[in-house]
């Protein structure tokens, strides 16, 4: 048996003292961040050129293609377990991602004279694939009927800043005549597909104990 009668002062700060130690709290942080920059330029040109077609029907094709992919993904995740003598459980996660891109893609003719050809053809594409995606998760668990608690975020950019152009410019063009002849044609077109996603999960449970 104790020496100190229940009662006594010293016996009562023992118990607070240990009350104040078994009383914890359990905490999971997790954070992550992706960020992508790129400036690309693809470019078909003829400047301050002269050009004299050769045979039966000679052709002229400019073409500048970008066919990018880009992925800029962040995902994090926290998990903490509390036991009966933890006050307190909980559970924050955050992730970022974020994509600047300003890619140039040009075909021109400038300053030149093109002489005896059947067709002319300045193409500019630009394809490919743009994702940027996020995705936080956050897990609490607690055994005893004290709380548990959290966050979840996650945060997706992207700032697109392209160009695509095709042109003739202070330039003479002169084709063949008769069947052989076509058209001159002169086009810029972008197809790039562009996802932005982001997520978040949180979860937290709780039993008696």
């Amino acid at each position: 048996p104790s020496p100190v009668p229940s009662s006594s002062g010293a016996n009562q700060t023992l118990a607070t003292v240990q009350n104040q130690t078994s009383s914890s709290v359990s905490l999971a942080i997790s954070g992550t961040a992706a960020f992508t920059d790129t400036a690309l330029t693809t470019a078909a040109y003829l400047d301050s050129a002269v050009v004299y077609g050769q045979g039966a029907a000679p052709l002229l094709d400019v073409q500048a293609t970008n066919n990018t992919l880009i992925v800029s993904g962040s995902g994090a995740a926290a998990y903490a377990a509390g036991n009966p003598s933890q006050a307190v459980t909980a559970a924050v996660s955050a992730a970022a991602a974020a994509d600047s891109n300003s890619d140039s893609t040009l075909a021109y003719i400038e300053g030149s004279q093109v002489d005896n050809v059947a067709s002319v053809a300045v193409d500019a594409q630009s394809t490919g694939l743009i994702a940027v995606v996020g995705l936080g998760i956050a897990v609490a668990s607690q055994s005893s009927e004290q709380p548990a608690g959290g966050f979840a975020g996650s945060v997706s950019v992207a700032l697109i800043d392209d160009r695509v152009a095709a042109y003739v410019d202070k330039s003479t063009l002169t084709g063949i005549g008769g069947a052989d002849a076509q058209d001159a044609v002169v086009l810029a077109d972008q197809q790039t597909t562009i996802g932005i996603g982001g997520g978040s999960f949180f979860a937290g449970g709780q039993g008696g104990g």
